[in-house]
């Protein structure tokens, strides 16, 4: 029988619990949905009782489903959404706190100061923009706000850490308590050159570092599982940020090669290989680490609403919305007839990274219907990823971008991507499983040491090329930035 890895993946609509080959084929796969709760329009939380209650039963159900594979598990993999946290007391491994979502925004005032005084260091030296997104702000905010966890840390156990190191702790009963540097490069507290804490930025946010996990390499053995169930003795043999795993399960990582994901928000990464790039209004990140080091790079652009903002329209305007007959052409001939939607529910990300920007419609006649609405919704994933692209430097994509995510199912939404963008994509074929292959991809290479590229893609879902015309397409797309001025610094906490 032939080895296979499970791998547990925490995203932040569902749970996925997937076992695989050594040759990068799924055998089987299981999803359980998870909540959230919006506190307010700013705080944006999980339940992480609910969370890891179905982290159990999602692995245990897929195990179920392929007995014959229990014996043939060598390992796990892991990897998760990234920059959420959570804080717990390490005696009795139970959260004091809840896990406060990347899309939390309640620290926006604190990141205003920050950014003002020091936000040139943080970006020097994290690679990271500072914004509430990351998760230094989050940090500091349960140990200013969350009694317990001052007691906890004149006792010497309390531990705050984003969600990977959490699951670890659980797993492995406390012996555990690691991150990764795909993880740890996104709370804006690591040196990105050195991949290690940076004792300049835990000052500056005023942190201490007794509290955080250990980082270590994304391919390396995280410890053994001694939680009770199927998954009882077997390794964690990797970890990683969701966006970094996507990518490496594409098999896409030399200098250049990209991948654009579109789920809940809109993520784009380009692979920067050894070479450690900065351009403006774009984040440069750890693209993967091993027992070698963590000098492999990349630049990345974020958007936080994409197909959370449809599933907005569908919640509180259009009931009956279906993402997937969304045509993103529809009214959009011209820019003077074209319905433009600035998705900055909670700010805007790459490149401008303005906290203080508003959702905006406009373009709204006597004829506007619930068409042109939901159409102007999809287009604005365009839009933005454009504004990305548009942020780069010749040489920093080279060849087709690949797509994967749920929403990028919508073909009108990929031709109008590829038209505005006037490049070529490649569907990536079974878009839900891009990144559970990825944590799969690295588990493998810490037992055989291969080469990530080995897993590359070959077969593909539909290529999608430039039809729109140059001209068409920029015009359109100049509407769209006339359309973000209006959007811009409209709320008190704008830099």
């Amino acid at each position: 029988m032939e080895k296979t890895v499970l791998s547990i993946d925490v995203g932040t609509t569902n749970v996925k619990a997937s076992i695989w080959n050594s040759t990068g084929n799924i055998l089987a796969s299981l999803y359980t949905g998870i909540g959230k709760i919006q506190q307010n329009v700013a705080m944006v939380e999980q339940d992480p009782v609910e969370l890891w209650d179905k982290i159990l039963k999602t692995v245990s159900d897929v195990i179920e489903i392929k007995k014959n594979f229990r014996e043939n598990l060598i390992g796990i993999g892991i990897t998760n959404q990234r920059e959420s946290v959570i804080a717990w007391d390490s005696e009795t491994m139970k959260p004091i706190s809840a896990i406060i979502s990347w899309q939390d925004r309640r620290t926006s005032k604190e990141t205003y100061a920050i950014r003002k005084n020091y936000g040139s260091e943080v970006e020097d030296i994290s690679g990271l923009v500072v914004d509430p997104y990351f998760s230094a702000t989050k940090i500091k905010w349960i140990l200013d706000n969350i009694e317990e966890s001052r007691f906890l840390h004149g006792k010497g156990r309390l531990r705050i850490g984003t969600l990977d190191s959490w699951i670890v702790n659980k797993l492995t009963m406390g012996k555990s308590y690691f991150t990764d540097h795909t993880n740890a490069s996104r709370t804006m507290i690591m040196n990105l050159r050195k991949g290690s804490w940076d004792e300049n930025l835990l000052s500056i946010f005023s942190i201490p570092e007794d509290i955080l996990p250990e980082i270590r390499p994304s391919s390396s053995n995280f410890g053994q599982v001694t939680q009770k169930g199927p998954l009882y003795g077997k390794d964690i043999l990797s970890v990683a940020g969701d966006q970094q795993s996507s990518i490496i399960g594409m098999g896409r990582v030399s200098a250049g090669e990209t991948k654009i994901t579109i789920g809940t928000g809109t993520f784009m990464i380009s692979s920067s290989g050894k070479d450690f790039r900065r351009r403006k209004g774009i984040l440069s990140t750890c693209l993967y680490s091993d027992e070698g080091g963590h000098g492999n790079y990349a630049l990345e652009g974020s958007s936080f609403f994409s197909g959370s903002l449809l599933d907005y329209l569908k919640q509180n305007m259009f009931e009956n919305l279906k993402i997937e007959s969304v045509d993103p052409y529809h009214g959009s001939s011209t820019p003077e007839g074209c319905v433009y939607f600035v998705p900055a529910l909670s700010g805007l990300g790459s490149p401008f990274w303005d906290p203080g920007a508003t959702g905006t419609i406009i373009g709204i006649g006597p004829s506007t219907n619930w068409k042109d609405i939901s159409a102007s919704a999809l287009r604005s994933i365009a839009f933005r990823i454009n504004d990305m692209i548009c942020a780069m430097q010749e040489g920093d994509i080279a060849g087709d971008i690949w797509v994967d995510g749920g929403v990028s199912k919508n073909l009108g939404l990929m031709q109008f991507i590829s038209d505005i963008t006037g490049l070529n994509l490649m569907q990536a074929p079974n878009p839900d499983h891009v990144t559970g292959r990825g944590a799969a991809n690295l588990a493998f290479r810490t037992l055989d040491h291969h080469d990530l590229a080995e897993w590359t893609m070959e077969k593909h879902g539909r290529k999608f090329t430039p039809v729109l015309s140059r001209e068409n397409a920029k015009d359109l797309y100049s509407g769209w930035l006339r359309s973000l001025e209006r959007s811009w610094k409209w709320h008190h906490d704008s830099y």
